[in-house]
């Protein structure tokens, strides 16, 4: 799980190339707290697959 209000810019960047290491059947998990209300956390679960083949279409 990935707190995203934990993360600083190193570790962020770290990350990304992390996710560029393919690995099967990886989901991604990260929450965190609404911006506009910070009463409300905000869960976000995705197959890392498709998120893998986006960044390297955009690079």
């Amino acid at each position: 799980m990935y707190y995203i209000s934990d993360a600083m810019p190193h570790n962020l960047i770290r990350d990304a190339f992390d996710t560029l290491r393919p690995r099967p059947d990886r989901t991604i998990h990260v929450v965190g707290r609404s911006r506009q209300n910070p009463d409300l956390v905000i869960e976000v679960v995705l197959d890392e697959a498709p998120l893998v083949a986006a960044m390297y279409d955009y690079s």
